[in-house]
């Protein structure tokens, strides 16, 4: 004889590990020895190219915590950990959403100025506020936008 239904399918124990929405996460800001970084590069085995916000490319390692968890591609903006021995090498500790990163623009906590493409709060914001209601110009704003991040 079967005793009721118990709880435990894949649906289930999907629906129980979504994440909290970036509404209602805290926006979380570097600290000693941290850096905001941009990932220009998927290197494979867990490891990322990441451009820093004091210039330097650096090889960093995703986070087991984040493996199949937090998805990274290139364009994200991430707080990386320095390591004291390898000073080439960090470690990603956080993922900022879309929305995160234009609230951290906004505030002007990141700025990357590399290699001709700028990634800087001015032109963030140009693209945001921009209200002239001319559906032409916004897409020409978006494509600008697009291509400074493929360059990064």
């Amino acid at each position: 004889m079967t005793t009721g239904k118990k709880k435990g399918g894949k649906n289930y124990r999907k629906s129980k590990n979504h994440p909290i929405s970036s509404r209602t996460r805290d926006l979380m800001l570097k600290e000693e020895g941290q850096l905001y970084g941009i990932v220009r590069k998927m290197l494979g085995d867990k490891r990322v190219l990441c451009m820093c916000s004091d210039n330097i490319e650096r090889t960093c390692h995703i986070r087991g915590k984040f493996h199949k968890r937090v998805w990274i591609k290139i364009g994200d903006i991430v707080i990386i950990s320095l390591r004291e021995c390898e000073p080439d090498k960090a470690d990603i500790i956080h993922k900022y959403s879309d929305d995160e990163g234009r609230r951290l623009i906004q505030q002007k906590e990141v700025s990357f100025d590399s290699e001709g493409a700028e990634y800087c709060a001015h032109e963030m914001e140009d693209i945001d506020n921009d209200s002239s209601g001319d559906e032409e110009s916004l897409s020409d704003d978006n494509t600008d936008y697009i291509a400074m991040i493929e360059n990064i």
